[in-house]
């Protein structure tokens, strides 16, 4: 850990140990305490500062060294996914073929069997056993897997049923803060919360 660091790490680590050690019994601890939390807040503030310090010229560098290169990554994504789409086509084709052809063939071994089996009857002996079914094997391309899945559209947003809907909590809340005070299906309820000199807010919902 270099000196700085140390150094902040002391502060925080005294800052810790009065925050474990205050107990609110008083107005004279409750501004104790109060004191203390702006005490942190100013604590966070060097810390961010002294971390955007460090982080802001890496980041800037970051983002420029990804602007530069995503016009390449960006071309390469398209062909990719654009020969991925050809692949599925003729993929798609070649199955509608597969499945015709043998279909065609299952039904001339139906006949064909059908055909056994009254021959054989004609001549008093039992019928053959059936034949094996036939199948094409799809022909595999070294390197290139396909695999199928389920997707889905919406078609009809007041057909779908309540337990696929997501309710808008941020719609909710500012509906709310305007003064809506009757939502079906929603308690609508104040809280407590404490504010320190722009600190953040922090509270407790009702019981």
């Amino acid at each position: 850990m270099d000196k700085e660091l140390m150094i902040l790490n002391e502060k925080q680590l005294e800052i810790v140990n009065r925050v474990k050690s205050i107990t609110i019994t008083s107005r004279e601890s409750l501004e104790e305490t109060v004191f203390l939390t702006r005490d942190i807040k100013e604590a966070k503030k060097k810390v961010e500062s002294e971390l955007k310090f460090h982080t802001d010229p890496l980041s800037e560098q970051i983002r420029n060294e990804r602007q530069k290169y995503k016009p390449f990554l960006d071309m390469l994504d398209k062909a990719e996914l654009e020969l991925k789409s050809k692949i599925v086509v003729y993929q798609s084709e070649q199955e509608k073929i597969r499945m015709a052809e043998e279909k065609w063939l299952i039904k001339l071994q139906e006949k064909q069997y059908a055909k056994d089996i009254q021959k054989a009857e004609k001549k008093g002996m039992e019928a053959p056993p059936p034949p094996p079914p036939i199948t094409i094997k799809e022909e595999n391309v070294a390197g290139l897997q396909i695999r199928k899945m389920w997707d889905f559209q919406i078609v009809d947003e007041k057909k779908i049923t309540r337990e696929y809907l997501c309710v808008d909590e941020k719609k909710i809340r500012k509906v709310v803060n305007a003064g809506v005070r009757e939502i079906s299906g929603i308690r609508i309820f104040e809280k407590s919360i404490s504010a320190i000199s722009g600190l953040g807010e922090a509270g407790m919902d009702d019981l």
